[in-house]
């Protein structure tokens, strides 16, 4: 009797899972179908977060439809990506989706309906993917991406680890994002116009960096680590809540240009940071010796206007 219950449950937990499952699976081919009303609609952003949901849902599945609806948000991935004009990875994402219908194609689980749909769209992606071969770069380290004003508030998903040049500049980052870390070739990081609040320690592993913008943001402290930038030439701080610049940031003897315009930092810091780093153009909003009203102590401020 203990047996029969015990079979009983697990045959109650299989079915609720299933049911779930494809409810789950509806949920995700409807948002698909939204992503790509998105996409004709050229809101980019929303589309490619509704593919990332999508994604999430069918990735890891064994069962046929989970692996050709994956198929097909790769597939969208790469029209979007196209659409962007970022062939890199548009070519990386349909490559990706005719590589998952090829497999399909081996299954013998698949009607011979969809099969013959499949077909179609193999045929499809060779020429999408040879349309764009041109545009390709032959050497991912060569990315230039641009992410611009999309309103993201992470990273989009499917970048090349190899890319030197990615801009994120108008979005929605707090922070600065983690996985950033893994791109271990990036030599010019845009980040202007975003909402971080502080440097963080992640950046500090992009070793390569020779230029870097940060300005338009919200940030009060730099973490230490910075001077681990040793290539770093261009340095773009302005327009933060700055009111101090940690002493090691001297140590970066190849920077040609640090911006501190527009934040708070006070004189003398900034005055032993000039004295320390003789070879640094140090962009930094004029100060005006102003007598005190109710005494003769000196008080050296920041202007109101900067000097553009």
């Amino acid at each position: 009797m203990k047996k029969y219950l015990i079979l009983l449950i697990a045959i109650f937990v299989f079915s609720a899972t299933d049911s779930f499952s494809a409810q789950d699976q509806a949920l995700a081919i409807r948002n698909l179908k939204l992503a790509n009303s998105y996409r004709e609609n050229k809101d980019y952003n929303k589309a490619i977060k509704l593919l990332d949901g999508s994604k999430a849902k069918f990735s890891g599945k064994k069962d046929w439809n989970s692996k050709y609806w994956l198929a097909t948000t790769y597939e969208y991935y790469g029209y979007i990506y196209k659409d962007m004009e970022h062939f890199d990875l548009a070519k990386v994402n349909l490559d990706k989706a005719r590589s998952l219908f090829k497999e399909l194609i081996k299954q013998k689980d698949g009607s011979p309906k969809a099969l013959e749909g499949i077909e179609e769209s193999i045929k499809t992606l060779d020429n999408e993917v040879n349309d764009i071969d041109p545009f390709s770069t032959a050497n991912h380290s060569a990315n230039i991406l641009n992410f611009d004003n999309l309103k993201l508030k992470e990273l989009p998903q499917g970048l090349p680890t190899k890319m030197n040049n990615l801009s994120l500049e108008k979005n929605r980052f707090k922070e600065i994002p983690g996985n950033l870390s893994s791109f271990k070739s990036l030599k010019y990081l845009n980040l202007k116009n975003n909402r971080i609040n502080q440097i963080t320690e992640s950046l500090y592993e992009l070793k390569n960096l020779v230029w870097l913008d940060l300005s338009g943001n919200k940030i009060k402290k730099i973490n230490l680590g910075i001077n681990k930038l040793s290539l770093l030439k261009v340095l773009d701080l302005s327009d933060n809540k700055l009111k101090d610049i940690p002493s090691e940031i001297n140590r970066l003897k190849n920077l040609e240009i640090l911006n501190l315009k527009g934040n708070k930092i006070p004189f003398d810091k900034l005055k032993n940071l000039i004295k320390s780093m003789p070879n640094t153009n140090i962009m930094h909003d004029e100060y005006v010796i102003k007598p005190e009203e109710d005494n003769q102590d000196l008080d050296v401020s920041p202007t109101d206007e900067n000097d553009n």
